[in-house]
């Protein structure tokens, strides 16, 4: 039997100009087919035709209209919106009003604002969405679009701003600030049904641009906490610009010992002109620790509070400059960029930073030993403490980034450092003799390339380059042994092992190999003399033979 195929005819031009969605129902007697006199367009059974614009011939125009004026660009329209207007403010507007830059590395900018803002009602949840859209339309009515039920296709994060934050009451802030980029669509409206299909209009298209704020306390904050969290939202906004502004995590902004409520902060945050960021911090009586991870770089500090046994302000000023001036050693014999010397510098510094309560014990227990050392009972077991760093114990830990520039040809070659540095004391006690032994610990390994001759960088291609690696590994420790107020011995023991090679390749013939490895050096000397009353050395005297100094002059 021959089949017959049935078509239906419509004139769509005199429906709408709006862009058409027609959907053929299944049938076993005919296949809708859309088409005006001049043409014929067959739908298969059950397929969705959707014209996303109208066909050139469908609306009417003129007939002398020159194509320019027929396929010239749609108007753009922008249209705000703004959720949970009930907890908006000022600020709120500020947020929307940055979406407007395209290119803006920073659209946070009043985030500190808006974190002081939220803690006067740290009882109420709140979310909040701030969504600019743009979209293109012939509509004439286009500038006023419902977009209550727009459905969003990809959305993508570009900049974020995470930070949970535990207070010494126990309380958990969660303060959350996201920006996205993305596109949708609303949902297609239904304009005609007829038996065997429908024709839909087709949702209007748009892209977005948005921001997400979310705040959230879990328990009571105390009024001291919430005083001391909004003075914190000041740095918290200064940090913040200084991050996605110029892409400089700076923890002396942050400055996070000043506010002692703070018992442990996380943060991590991503867009702008900065890289990843993860910053963890915990804080209490008995130790401090902060990890910074920047950009695959990683550094970590931990503090133990107590049993330091010695006080000195200015003497603790002067070690803690020692110490940065390790670390700027080690990062010009690293070849570390600028990101990786501040990183190393800030998060050392930020793990000795006190706040006034803690510098006010401290002065204490120095004024104490200073008048025991000034009075007629002064004895040399107390002196013999000046050997002593007056810092707590620490343990600091620094990892770069490694990059294999070469790995296709040497896969074991890299670039990258790693560096530790500690301070460990321990004290035992057996009858009327008491042992004190405080060890420092130095350790930088790591390897880097230079360029060769006259190229001004690493030639990979043509293998022309130079390749260095180095490992120090240095320690001193005082040993100091009292009994019955008196110093029966003391001790100074430096240990240093250093290693440095150098490889030249040009056009990967090796042409220079130079490795240089001083002899293992261990000292021991007698202190004990020094530290007694009658050498009338000041503390800043012995330390400055006490202290590690991994690139002296041997």
């Amino acid at each position: 039997m021959a089949h017959t195929e049935r078509a239906c005819f419509m004139d769509i031009s005199k429906f709408s100009s709006s862009p058409l969605t027609l959907l053929a129902q299944q049938s076993n007697e005919m296949r809708p087919v859309i088409s005006d006199e001049r043409s014929l367009v067959k739908i298969e059974k059950g397929e969705k035709l959707t014209l996303s614009q109208p066909l050139p011939y469908l609306p009417s125009s003129p007939p002398n209209s020159s194509l320019s004026e027929l396929y010239k660009p749609q108007p753009t329209f922008i249209q705000h919106s703004i959720s949970n207007t009930l907890q908006s403010s000022d600020q709120t507007q500020k947020f929307t009003n940055q979406l407007n830059d395209e290119n803006s590395d920073n659209r946070f900018k009043g985030l500190g604002t808006r974190f002081n803002e939220l803690l006067n009602k740290p009882t109420e949840s709140y979310h909040q969405e701030l969504r600019q859209y743009h979209y293109q339309s012939q509509n004439s009515s286009a500038g006023n679009v419902d977009f209550s039920e727009f459905i969003v296709s990809s959305k993508t994060r570009t900049q974020a701003f995470d930070l949970e934050l535990k207070t010494k009451s126990g309380a958990t802030i969660q303060f959350s600030i996201e920006s996205f980029s993305g596109r949708g669509k609303n949902p297609d409206t239904l304009m005609y049904e007829f038996e065997d299909f429908s024709v839909y209009a087709v949702g209007q298209h748009a892209s977005f641009r948005s921001t997400e704020i979310s705040f959230d306390v879990q328990g009571d904050l105390t009024k001291e906490e919430i005083k001391q969290l909004q003075q914190f939202s000041e740095n918290l906004e200064a940090f913040s610009t200084t991050l996605f502004n110029n892409g400089v995590p700076s923890l002396k902004t942050l400055d996070l010992a000043s506010f002692d409520v703070i018992s442990e902060l996380n943060l991590n945050s991503m867009g702008g002109t900065s890289k990843p960021l993860l910053l963890e911090y915990k804080n209490n009586d008995e130790e401090r620790f902060i990890e910074v991870n920047y950009d695959g770089n990683k550094a970590q500090i931990q503090l133990t509070k107590l049993g330091q046994m010695v006080y000195s302000e200015q003497n603790k000023e002067q070690v803690i400059q020692h110490y940065l001036d390790i670390l700027k050693d080690s990062a010009e014999k690293a070849q570390a960029d600028d990101i990786q010397a501040q990183l190393m510098q800030d998060v050392f510094s930020a793990g000795f930073n006190i706040n006034e309560d803690e510098l006010e014990r401290a002065k204490e227990i120095e004024q104490d030993r200073t008048n025991e050392l000034t009075s007629q009972d002064a004895s040399d077991a107390e002196k013999s403490k000046d050997a002593l760093l007056p810092i707590p114990d620490f343990s600091f830990h620094f990892v770069s980034h490694k990059e294999r520039f070469n790995i296709a040809q040497k896969p074991e070659e890299y670039s990258g450092f790693t560096l530790e540095l500690s301070v460990n004391t321990r004290q035992q006690t057996e009858g009327p003799v008491t042992a004190t032994k405080q060890q420092q610990n130095f350790k930088l390994e790591g390897a880097y390339y230079k360029s060769l001759g006259h190229l001004e960088k690493p030639d990979f291609l043509t293998q022309t380059y130079r390749h260095n690696t180095f490992n120090y590994d240095v320690s001193n420790t005082v040993t100091t042994s009292t009994g019955n107020q008196q110093l029966l011995s003391a001790t100074l023991e430096q240990n240093n092992e250093n290693s440095e090679s150098s490889k030249a390749y040009s056009k990967g013939v090796l042409i220079d190999d130079k490795h240089e490895e001083e002899e293992p050096i261990a000292k021991l000397a007698d202190f004990t003399e020094r530290l007694r009353l009658e050498a009338e050395l000041t503390q800043q005297q012995i330390l400055e033979d006490v202290l590690i100094d991994p690139f002296a002059d041997r």
